[in-house]
C-alpha cells in the first residue's frame, strides 16, 4: 500500500500563506523600525535641572572657564564648558573657592555628547527633553570644594551688557564642583541581573557606590568613578542684567531715567512697511541724542577734548537739519534700540505702519559720542 500523503495545497491557499508571511514580515520590520527609532529616548525618564551639567573632562583647575557665556539656542547635546565663550563682559565675573564640608550628594546632571563619551555613558541614557535630546546622568559624590563666581562691579557689568549685548547672553558658567564619587547612567537592567564581577576600584566603597542600584523607579549602573578630588560638574548662572529694561510701556508718554545712561523715545511718520517705520523711529531717536548731547557741550555741562572741530560752533550747527541728520547717522552703533513698538494704521488702500522705539546710550559712551559730534563740525 502506498503511504498516505496530505493533499496538495490549492493555489489560493498558497497565495494566502504568502500574503500572511508578507504581512507578518512587514509587521516585524515595522516593529524593529519602531524600536530602532525609539531607542534614543528609551531608558530613563528623569530629567536633570537645566542649570546642572557634567564636565567633558575632569581636572583640578577649571578657572579658565568661569564667566564664559553660553549661546541662547545651544542644544543640550552640545552644552558643556567647552561651548562657553569668553567675551568682553566676562572680565567682570570673578571667583573664589569655598570648602564643601564633605557633604554627600546624589544629584542628576545633564551631559553633552562629549561629556557622555568621556564618562563612558552609553546611548541608552538619552532622554527627550522639551523638544531637544540630552543625556541625564546621576552623580553620587562627596563635595570637597566649590569654585563660586561673583560680579565684582554690578553697575559696570550691567553697563557692559547694555552697551554691547553681543558680549553677553542670558546665562554663563558660574560655579564648579569638586569632590570624589561616581557617575551612573540609566541602564534599564533589572536588579539581580548578571552584570559580571564588580571590578575593584582602589579608594571606592562599593557599598556606597554599588555597580547597580535603584533610585526614583529607575535602574542605575555605575560607569566611572573618581576617587581623588576633581572638578567634575558645573552650574550655569542666569544673567539678570540681560534684557533688563525700565518699566516702560509702548503707550507711555514718559521717558525713563537711569543712572547707567540716557533713554530716548523715537517716533516715525506713517510708512509703507514696518521696517521703514522702525528705521525712521530709530533715526529720530538718534537725532534726539545729537540735540541733547550737543546742548550739553554748548552749555558747558559736558566738556570735550578733541583734536579737531569746534565746540563753540556746535550750537550753530545744531540748528541745521542736515547736520543733525548726518551726525545722527554716524551714531548708529552708539544708540541701542532696546524696545520696539510697531503699529498699523488703517488706510483706504489697506494698512500702513508707524513705530516708536526706546533708544539707550550708556554713560560709558557719552564722552565718545560728544567728541564725535565736535569732530563733525565744519566737515
Amino acid at each position: 500500500m502506498l503511504p498516505r500523503t496530505s493533499p496538495p495545497l490549492a493555489p489560493v491557499a498558497l497565495a494566502g500563506l504568502a500574503l500572511a508571511a508578507l504581512v507578518l514580515g512587514g509587521a516585524c520590520t515595522d516593529a524593529h523600525a519602531a524600536r530602532r527609532k525609539a531607542k534614543p529616548t528609551d531608558g530613563i525618564t528623569v530629567v536633570a535641572p537645566k542649570s546642572l551639567y557634567l564636565r567633558n573632562a575632569f581636572d583640578t583647575d577649571p578657572s579658565l572657564y568661569i564667566g564664559r557665556f553660553l549661546d541662547e539656542g545651544l542644544p543640550l547635546d552640545q552644552l558643556d564648558e567647552a561651548a562657553g565663550m569668553q567675551k568682553s563682559c566676562s572680565r567682570f565675573v570673578k571667583y573664589k573657592t569655598v570648602g564643601g564640608g564633605g557633604v554627600v550628594y546624589d544629584e542628576y546632571y545633564n551631559a553633552s555628547t562629549t561629556a557622555s563619551l568621556s564618562a563612558q555613558i552609553p546611548e541608552i541614557a538619552t532622554v527627550a527633553v522639551g523638544g531637544g535630546v540630552g543625556r541625564t546622568v546621576r552623580v553620587k559624590y562627596q563635595l570637597d570644594t566649590k569654585m563660586v563666581s561673583y560680579i565684582d562691579d554690578p553697575g559696570a557689568f550691567e553697563a557692559c551688557c547694555m552697551r554691547a549685548p553681543d558680549q553677553c547672553s542670558s546665562r554663563y558658567i558660574g560655579e564648579f564642583l569638586s569632590g570624589t564619587g561616581a557617575v551612573y547612567f540609566g541602564s534599564g537592567r533589572q536588579i539581580g541581573a548578571d552584570i559580571g564581577i564588580d571590578a575593584v576600584i582602589p579608594g571606592l566603597d562599593t557599598k556606597v557606590f554599588p555597580k547597580l542600584e535603584v533610585k526614583d523607579a529607575q535602574t542605575w549602573e555605575r560607569s566611572i568613578a573618581f576617587t581623588q578630588p576633581v572638578y567634575f560638574a558645573f552650574k550655569l548662572y542666569p544673567n539678570s542684567f540681560v534684557g533688563k529694561l525700565p518699566d516702560w510701556s509702548c503707550d507711555s508718554t514718559e521717558v525713563p531715567r537711569s543712572s547707567l545712561g540716557y533713554y530716548f523715545v523715537g517716533v516715525s511718520n506713517v510708512q509703507d512697511t514696518a521696517q521703514l517705520a522702525r528705521d525712521e523711529a530709530a533715526q529720530n531717536a538718534r537725532k534726539q541724542v545729537v540735540q541733547f548731547l550737543g546742548e550739553q557741550v554748548t552749555t558747558g555741562a559736558a566738556t570735550v577734548t578733541s583734536t579737531s572741530g569746534s565746540a563753540a560752533e556746535l550750537g550753530t550747527q545744531l540748528a541745521s537739519a542736515s547736520f543733525v541728520t548726518t551726525a545722527a547717522e554716524g551714531l548708529a552703533r552708539y544708540v541701542q534700540v532696546v524696545k520696539e513698538c510697531p503699529a498699523q494704521v488703517a488706510m483706504p488702500t489697506g494698512y500702513s505702519h508707524t513705530s516708536r522705539v526706546l533708544g539707550f546710550v550708556p554713560e560709558a559712551s557719552v564722552a565718545e559720542v560728544t567728541t564725535l559730534l565736535v569732530q563733525q563740525v565744519g566737515q
